[in-house]
C-alpha cells in the first residue's frame, strides 16, 4: 500500500492528491484498527501527500486547507511516533501550497508559518525544525506575488532577518531573493538588498557573499527605471570588489551588466547622456576583463539616434566594421545596428 501511496503522490496527474490522502488515511485507518506499525505512514508519507496538494494548488482553491489538514494529523501524532514529527520539510511544503494557490491571504500565512517555526526551534532546539533558506525564500516570494512598494519593504526585512537568524543562504538562493525583490521593489530597494549582503560578506559570512549576478540585478533594477547615474554606480562598486578580492572570477563584472548601464543611458533623459554611453563604451574597450559586444556598440548608436547625432552613429558604426573586419567576431553588425543609424538620420 505505501508503494500504492508513493505512486499517486509522485505521478502529477490531476485528482492525484485527493488519491494519494484517500490512501493515507486508509493506512491510518489500518494502523489504528491493528496496530500494526508497518500501517502508519510515516514523515515521508505525509510530506509527499502535502507536496502533491502543492502541485495541484494552482487549479484546486482548496489545496491549502488540504494540507493543513494533514500537518494537524501529524501533530497529533508525532507525540508518540517520531516517525511522524513535523520537519522544516513539511512546514515549508506547507507553505508551497499557498504560494502555488496564488492565495490573498498567502504572504500572512507563510509569515506565520515561519513564525511558528522559529517559536518551535527557540523553545525544543531541535534543528530538524528550523527555518532553512527554503523557509525564508517562500515567504519573501510570497510578498513579491502582490507587487506592491509595501510587500516589497516586507520582503527586505526578511532576507535580513534571514541572515541574522543564522541561516546562512547560499549564492544561489540570494540571487533569487534579489529577483523576487526586484519584481515589486524599487531600484534602492534592491540596491539596499545588495548592500546587506555585501555587508554580511564583510562581516565573515561567506555564504552571503555577492556574485556578478547580484550586482546585474541591482544595475538592471535602476536600468528600468531610467536612472543611469546609479546604475552605474552600482557597476563602479561591482570593479571595485573584483578588485579588492585579487579578481576573484565570480565578481569579474560582465559585458552584460556593462550592456545594462549603456542601456540606462541610451534611454535616459539626462542631458549629454550619449556622451556618457560613449564614455562607458570607451572604458570598456579597455579593461582587461571584459569586451564589448554589437549589444554594446548598438546601444550606444541607440543614444545618439534619440539625441538627433547621426554623424557619431555612423561613426560609430564604421568603427565596429573596422573591429570586425579586424578579427573581432563579437562585434559584427546586425540588422538592430544598421536601423539604429538608419533611424538616428
Amino acid at each position: 500500500m505505501f508503494y500504492l501511496f508513493i505512486a499517486w503522490s509522485k505521478c502529477g496527474k490531476v485528482g492525484a492528491a485527493s488519491r494519494a490522502e484517500r490512501i493515507l488515511n486508509r493506512m491510518l485507518q489500518l494502523y489504528h484498527q491493528t496496530k500494526d506499525s508497518d500501517f502508519l505512514p510515516n514523515q515521508i508519507s505525509f510530506n509527499c501527500a502535502i507536496n502533491c496538494w502543492a502541485a495541484e494548488a494552482g487549479s484546486n482553491k482548496n489545496a491549502p486547507k488540504r494540507a493543513e489538514l494533514l500537518v494537524e494529523k501529524m501533530r497529533n501524532l508525532q507525540a508518540k511516533h517520531n516517525d511522524c514529527k513535523i520537519s522544516s520539510r513539511t512546514m515549508n511544503a506547507l507553505m508551497l501550497t499557498y504560494l502555488e494557490s496564488n492565495s490573498s491571504d498567502a504572504p500572512l500565512r507563510c509569515m506565520s508559518i515561519l513564525d511558528d517555526m522559529e517559536k518551535e526551534y527557540l523553545a525544543s532546539g531541535d534543528e530538524s525544525i528550523r527555518p532553512d533558506a527554503f523557509s525564508f525564500c517562500n515567504v519573501i516570494q510570497a510578498f513579491a506575488m502582490n507587487n506592491d512598494d509595501k510587500s516589497a519593504r516586507q520582503a527586505l526585512l526578511i532576507l535580513k532577518r534571514f541572515i541574522v537568524s543564522g541561516v546562512l543562504p547560499d549564492r544561489k538562493s540570494t540571487n533569487a531573493i534579489m529577483k523576487t525583490i526586484s519584481k515589486v521593489g524599487n531600484g534602492e530597494q534592491v540596491e539596499e538588498c545588495l548592500i546587506f549582503l555585501e555587508q554580511a560578506f564583510h562581516a565573515g559570512i561567506k555564504e552571503a557573499k555577492p556574485n556578478t549576478a547580484s550586482f546585474l540585478i541591482a544595475a538592471g533594477s535602476y536600468a528600468k527605471e531610467g536612472n543611469p547615474i546609479r546604475a552605474q554606480r552600482v557597476l563602479r562598486r561591482l570593479e571595485r570588489l573584483y578588485r579588492e578580492t585579487n579578481r576573484d572570477r565570480k565578481l569579474r563584472p560582465s559585458t552584460a551588466i556593462y550592456n545594462t548601464v549603456l542601456e540606462a543611458w541610451a534611454i535616459s533623459c539626462i542631458n549629454d547622456c550619449s556622451k556618457h554611453a560613449r564614455t562607458l563604451l570607451n572604458q570598456m574597450k579597455r579593461r582587461p576583463f571584459v569586451y564589448p559586444d554589437a549589444i554594446s556598440y548598438s546601444t550606444v548608436i541607440t543614444a545618439y539616434a534619440r539625441n538627433d547625432q547621426p554623424e557619431y552613429a555612423e561613426s560609430l558604426l564604421r568603427e565596429m566594421e573596422e573591429e570586425y573586419a579586424s578579427g573581432s567576431p563579437l562585434l559584427k553588425p546586425n540588422i538592430i545596428t544598421i536601423n539604429g543609424v538608419i533611424n538616428a538620420w
